[in-house]
């Protein structure tokens, strides 16, 4: 319930924290404490039609409640920052770009033994990734590279076009 409502209902968690990083599910953070946040990217205002029409909402409510207001962001990528400062006209100085890491116990992993090699997706399905297009590729490839490599999807059933889960299910 504190996050639906202004005021003081999360300011408990910034006493005494330097600074509080909020999350896109977190429209009210504290007050009380700096305020940080990370931008992943800027496509709910660039191509909202490949968003649901409440996660365009919730994204641009984050953007004028919590983006607007940080104390400094972290920007995955340049481009993303480029974006942020043209679009929620951000001031450049508060924004870092620090690209996402691979933890280092990642470094040590080795390779499964596999017939093939293979093409691999990994992202959630929805219709921003364009996987039925992917999918249509693959299917036009030479049957002999089809036969040499894989298509290996990776990730979590999201919302469109069932279709598209149908065909990965076959």
């Amino acid at each position: 319930a504190a996050n639906y409502l202004p005021g003081p209902g999360l300011w408990p968690l910034g006493k005494g924290v330097d600074v509080f990083h909020a999350s896109h599910q977190l429209l009210y953070p504290p007050r009380n404490t700096r305020l940080t946040a990370t931008l992943y990217d800027m496509t709910c205002w660039l191509a909202p039609e490949t968003h649901k029409a409440d996660n365009v909402a919730k994204s641009k409510a984050f953007g004028e409640k919590v983006l607007a207001r940080a104390n400094g962001l972290i920007a995955i990528s340049e481009s993303t920052r480029l974006d942020a400062i043209r679009i929620l006209e951000l001031r450049p100085e508060r924004i870092e770009v620090i690209y996402p890491g691979v933890a280092e116990a990642f470094f040590g992993a080795q390779p499964t033994a596999r017939a093939k090699p293979y093409i691999l997706f990994v992202g959630t399905i929805e219709p921003r990734k364009n996987i039925g297009v992917l999918l249509d590729a693959y299917q036009q490839l030479a049957a002999s590279l089809r036969e040499e490599f894989d298509l290996v999807i990776a990730g979590p059933a999201g919302w469109g076009d069932s279709t598209v889960l149908d065909r990965l299910r076959r």
